[in-house]
């Protein structure tokens, strides 16, 4: 149930709440003609779906609270776009901020929902299914590599390894042509171990071999080995390799930022006295899970105010990320 106050709030942009107000009950009016599973009382308003009442949102929603994998499966074929694509409400600016972030919340729960899915169709060896879930993850954003690489596994799996490494190709070039930039280092690695593997076996390729043929990704509770940045990193600083201890600090700060982690976070702070280590922890981190950061990593120096816009410039530009005019 919702007040009628939010409602005309959100859908008119009105000089006064009472304009608003009735502007909202001429057009509930006009709507129970045609729908009659919305209940208007005096101060709420709200949508009691009937026996026969067959709404998309609401079977989807249903979907992705099941435990049931073909339920879950047949849920997201209903999400084939936008949250109410296309329609669109004059001068109703806080009905479109709100649309907004409907949208991107639901887009994030579908993107959890088909790592569910994939990952039920691997726990089953469900190769063909696997293939069909992550090729319709790809098309919602044919952009998203975590997509690809699902569907790359799924295929090689399945004895379609050329297919998979067509479909890197094609996703290749679409990334240049979009935006400008090669796949990601763990993608790019993805394709030439199935490159070296097709050659070795002649035909499908086992999971085991398939999954290997990505970067490790450290085990839960386990520090990952030191390693290289990402190309176009930049880092003023040497790895110390005398630094011992800290363990429990690095594995807090992989837990808060690794991409795709349960609880990631934007930013995270490293606090105390001055001469306590704290930069040599940063950059220990840095050289221990900076692969996992295919954008790069970048170090910016905020100890004098006045410098910070030239730092951020000169990431920008001449250190690494080249975004010249």
């Amino acid at each position: 149930p919702l007040r009628r106050e939010y409602l005309a709030d959100l859908f008119w942009d009105s000089e006064s709440t009472t304009q608003s107000l009735t502007r909202l009950r001429v057009l509930l009016s006009r709507v129970k003609k045609t729908t009659p599973e919305l209940q208007a009382g005096r101060k709420e308003v709200f949508f009691e779906a009937q026996p026969d009442t067959i709404v998309d949102f609401l079977t989807l929603r249903q979907a992705l609270l099941s435990d049931d994998v073909a339920e879950l499966d047949e849920g997201l074929r209903l999400y084939e776009g936008e949250l109410l694509e296309g329609f669109y409400l004059e001068d109703a600016q806080r009905f479109e901020e709100w649309l907004l972030i409907e949208q991107e919340n639901l887009r994030q729960e579908i993107v959890t929902a088909y790592r569910r899915l994939c990952a039920a169709y691997i726990e089953g060896e469900a190769w063909l299914k696997g293939v069909d879930a992550a090729r319709r993850w790809l098309l919602l954003d044919d952009l998203d590599e975590e997509a690809l690489r699902q569907l790359m596994q799924f295929l090689a799996a399945s004895g379609q390894v050329k297919v998979a490494l067509d479909q890197y190709e094609h996703s290749r070039d679409r990334l240049w042509e979009e935006i400008g930039v090669d796949p990601e280092p763990e993608t790019a690695e993805l394709a030439r171990r199935l490159e070296e593997l097709k050659t070795e076996t002649g035909g499908g390729i086992a999971w085991d071999a398939v999954v290997g043929a990505q970067l490790a990704w450290p085990e839960e509770g386990q520090l990952a080995e030191p390693g290289d940045l990402p190309a176009g990193s930049y880092l003023p600083y040497q790895r110390n390799t005398d630094f011992v201890g800290r363990r429990d600090s690095l594995l807090h700060l992989a837990k808060l930022l690794l991409p795709g982690a349960a609880h990631t976070s934007r930013a995270a702070a490293i606090t105390g006295m001055g001469g306590m280590g704290k930069t040599q922890l940063t950059v220990e981190f840095i050289y221990r899970y900076g692969r996992y950061f295919p954008g790069g990593v970048y170090w910016i120096s905020f100890a004098q105010a006045d410098d910070v816009a030239g730092e951020v410039a000169l990431i920008g530009g001449e250190r690494g990320m080249g975004l010249y005019k």
